[in-house]
């Protein structure tokens, strides 16, 4: 069995993403159900039924369906929306989000369609422990990823680098803080057409000192 190495060594020790880290930076739950996913289905009916289309052969590969045939059918809603068109499009965005940043693949325009019977009941999908998901997904990336001749890095990237952002502190851009610009009170007397043709003029009003107001 070949040993797994999710951890990034440094110098002062092993870091890596942890549960917390998937629920404090993407905010998603890391208790639930825990599920599998099951290729023994027929994908063209599976995607008539929960999706209300049925894609064509160049549009499904082996388990996997492409993104941007999502993107074409269910990027707007059609003008009368009922019940299951409601349905077939939250079931495309969530489909298409799983794709797109939560289980990437090499690929980066499929989605794994073991993913779709998960979101028949609408109802039980917050059940799931997507998170605890997520970042198992994401360290079977990172264990293919160190393997000797690998060139590619799928998973949660988005997390990976809000990881990064987080924890390692190396590399970060410095921030400075912006000081607010100072607002002058105008002179006494003045009224508002004065001030407007003093800004146009891009001069700014300065503030009598005490004891010297006209």
């Amino acid at each position: 069995m070949e040993t797994i190495d999710t951890h990034f060594h440094l110098p002062v020790g092993e870091m890596t993403v942890t549960l917390q880290d998937v629920a404090l930076l993407l905010g998603l739950h890391i208790d639930g159900e825990p599920f599998t996913g099951d290729t023994a289905y027929d994908w063209y009916a599976e995607c008539e039924r929960l999706l209300g289309l049925r894609p064509d052969a160049k549009t499904i590969t082996g388990f996997s369906l492409r993104l941007r045939w999502l993107s074409q059918h269910f990027s707007k809603f059609p003008q009368q929306v009922g019940k299951h068109t409601r349905e077939y499009h939250s079931r495309a965005y969530i489909l298409y989000l799983f794709g797109a940043i939560l289980f990437t693949d090499s690929s980066g325009d499929t989605v794994l369609l073991m993913f779709l019977p998960l979101l028949d009941n609408l109802e039980l999908v917050h059940l799931y422990s997507w998170g605890s998901a997520t970042l198992a997904w994401l360290h079977r990336s990172l264990c293919r990823a160190s393997r000797r001749g690998a060139t590619q890095l799928d998973g949660n990237l988005l997390l990976l680098r809000l990881w990064a952002w987080e924890r390692l502190h190396i590399g970060l851009p410095q921030i400075h803080s912006v000081r607010a610009p100072q607002m002058h009170a105008p002179e006494v007397g003045k009224g508002v057409s004065d001030m407007v043709e003093e800004v146009a003029k891009g001069m700014v009003p300065q503030v009598q000192p005490a004891g010297e107001l006209p």
